[in-house]
């Protein structure tokens, strides 16, 4: 059974992607995000296991899960228009800096690195 990590699981694309995933596999799907109120009864789900955080901060519980899992999707991001407008140094260091980290453990482990645009490329 395949393992997937979804980071920034509350998202627009995560949540649609979490509940794509547990309806259509047999995959068990790992999410960490800062707020739940999109995922619903996906919280619910065997299948889908939460963790409630900031991958700032929880850099331990992220290395170890990208280490564990099949496929790694970082898809933590600011996608507002006018947060680029007015903190443009903001999203730089999460949409960027903040991801490397994620894609540098993918690639040490030998990881599936599936890395998303935004709406404002």
């Amino acid at each position: 059974m395949k393992k997937v990590l979804i980071l920034g699981v509350n998202g627009f694309i995560g949540h649609h992607l979490s509940k794509r995933i547990l309806e259509t596999t047999d995959w068990e799907v790992y999410g960490m995000d800062m707020q739940t109120e999109r995922l619903g009864d996906l919280l619910d789900h065997p299948r889908m296991h939460f963790f409630e955080g900031d991958i700032t901060i929880n850099k331990e519980w992220v290395e170890y899960h990208v280490k564990k899992c099949d496929v790694i999707l970082p898809l933590v991001a600011i996608a507002t228009p006018s947060t680029y407008v007015k903190q443009p140094l903001r999203v730089f260091e999460l949409d960027f800096e903040a991801n490397l980290p994620i894609v540098r453990s993918a690639a040490k482990y030998g990881k599936h690195l599936v890395f998303p645009s935004t709406s404002e490329v």
